[in-house]
């Protein structure tokens, strides 16, 4: 069974997901439940959960909402690697439904055809202007579709494209001819004023696999989730050239993640209350949060922790804001009780059983708890970098990197031995921050 980082959808059993999948849409409780049926059939991996959602694919139904359950049966059924899939959606190339063809191109592409027929196919639908050509040139990019290069180029010469579907040419013609040409204009997307520009200026960097743009990537106001995803993936694609070290400085930039190291844009003179910095943490936009933490962490600490305290409540509801919390407390140093415990609760409630192991801000509360009192969290560090208890990289990484006084694992025999097992890690990054915490530690003890 596996589990997505993001689900947060109300648990459905296999048995429960097929059933509902088996209902005629009309007689359904909720139009959206044909949805959550294939979302969480995913995690029930079988010949019965593939043939259940190739049926629903197979439907002529029309209503709305068997329209998207059946994009969201294609992409489902690609992350499970049905290759029984290709054959079918092959036919959804010529639909009138532009998210459709979408959704057939991204798993056709997941599923790694190479019939040379789709891939001209898909290089005429770059010259359809309903289209989303994004995925289209990078299905094509994946695929090595040399032939298709010329319409690749094409997309170039119209200067009023969108920038995520020029910066996927790019990268396409990178991947597809080796020219460096044109990467560096991929900087210049990372400081768009424009959210969702930056964030595809990411993944076109990781495509095109240029690895020289971390540095660039790493300050960028986006998720953290999505730098570190940069770092993990460019790195790997490196075939582990790059020095070790340089690596690490970059994960760790990311998890310090200080506003001011940031390419943030702001380019207005006014100034406003506090208030209005702390209600901006709740915004979507990383570039608008990150100033109102910048400008936040200059004001005096108790003025900023009243305001916070008064809406712990509603941060508690909101990911996104939680994490702009806990990053702005974590580096606090704390001398009243009261508060700083109210703080590690705070911190603690981010590592509980009701969020994702995935969350954003799981590896500052745990680099947050070790400040506050690395004595009183130590116990906590075996189970913080076992992989079956925490599987995300990241906060096992993080869990080493809050390793800074060695005396602890002199006082704490469990600690060495976590940490010798943290040299069988299954992620290369961790692996090799435990063997330098273990090569400092003996050089000196």
């Amino acid at each position: 069974m596996t589990f997505s980082p993001f689900d947060n959808l109300p648990l459905l059993t296999k048995e429960d997901a097929l059933e509902i999948l088996n209902t005629p849409v009309n007689d359904l409780r909720l139009s959206s439940d044909y949805y959550k049926a294939v979302f969480h059939l995913e995690k029930y991996p079988s010949i019965e959960t593939e043939k259940a959602l190739i049926t629903l694919i197979k439907s002529k139904e029309s209503h709305i909402s068997v329209s998207i359950a059946k994009r969201k049966a294609i992409e489902v059924l690609a992350r499970l690697e049905c290759k029984e899939l290709i054959p079918i959606i092959k036919n959804f190339l010529n639909s009138q439904d532009k998210y459709l063809v979408e959704s057939s191109v991204l798993a056709l592409k997941e599923l790694g055809c190479t019939d040379i027929n789709v891939q001209k196919h898909i290089g005429t639908l770059l010259e359809d202007t309903r289209q989303n050509l994004r995925p289209l040139i990078q299905f094509l990019s994946k695929m090595n579709a040399t032939s298709e290069l010329p319409r690749i180029r094409k997309i170039l010469d119209n200067k009023d494209i969108a920038s995520g579907i020029r910066g996927a040419a790019i990268a396409a013609i990178y991947n597809l001819t080796g020219s460096k040409e044109q990467l560096d204009e991929l900087k210049e997307y990372l400081i768009s004023s424009n959210q969702n520009d930056r964030q595809l200026a990411v993944q076109d960097i990781i495509d095109a696999n240029a690895i020289y743009l971390l540095p660039e990537i790493i300050r960028t106001p986006i998720s953290p989730s999505l730098r570190f995803r940069a770092i993990d993936l460019l790195f790997s694609a490196s075939s582990n050239t790059i020095e070790i070290e340089y690596i690490f400085s970059l994960v760790e930039n990311v998890l310090n993640d200080d506003p001011l190291y940031l390419n943030i844009d702001n380019n207005s003179k006014d100034r406003f209350e506090i208030s209005e910095y702390v209600r901006n943490l709740f915004s979507t936009d990383f570039n608008q949060a990150y100033f109102a933490l910048k400008i936040l962490r200059d004001q005096p600490f108790l003025d900023v922790w009243n305001l916070l305290d008064e809406s712990l409540n509603f941060f508690q509801k909101d990911y996104g804001a939680l994490y702009f919390l806990v990053l702005f407390l974590r580096d606090k140093k704390i001398k009243d009780i009261q508060i700083k415990n109210k703080i590690s609760n705070i911190f603690l409630s981010c590592l509980s059983e009701r969020w994702s192991k995935y969350m954003k801000f799981r590896p500052i509360a745990i680099i947050g708890l070790m400040k506050l009192d690395q004595h009183a969290y130590i116990g906590h560090i075996v189970n913080w970098l076992d992989n079956a208890k925490e599987p995300n990289w990241i906060v096992r990484y993080a869990t080493l990197f809050s390793i800074k006084d060695f005396t602890l694992i002199t006082e704490n025999k469990l600690i060495l031995k976590m940490l010798k097992r943290s040299l069988d890690d299954n992620h290369l990054l961790v692996r090799s921050k435990a063997n330098s915490i273990l090569e400092k530690y003996y050089k000196k003890f």
